[in-house]
């Protein structure tokens, strides 16, 4: 996408609260500090960052590698990464 993009994640799971699944900034299972998904996302069910630096952020659910009752481990969890270019 281009920079100045506004990029909107919704909670991952059950009525999509980011309480249950927060929303973590860098590479699985490891913040970073430097993301702009930083600092993790932990309340609401919708989160709207706008991207004004170019590079490739990834993402992960904070649980990510834990097991959660209500889905048995190994299930996989969500991550992704938006990849930022310079064009307006």
């Amino acid at each position: 996408m281009s920079s100045g993009t506004t990029v909107r994640f919704h909670g991952f799971f059950f009525g999509g609260s980011f309480a249950d699944e927060p929303l973590v900034g860098g590479d699985a299972p490891t913040p970073d500090p430097m993301s702009p998904f930083y600092p993790p996302t932990t309340s609401g069910t919708v989160r709207d960052f706008v991207l004004t630096q170019s590079g490739t952020f990834p993402y992960f659910g904070g649980d990510f590698g834990h097991f959660i009752e209500s889905r048995p481990f190994g299930t996989g969890l969500p991550w992704g990464a938006v990849i930022v270019d310079n064009a307006p």
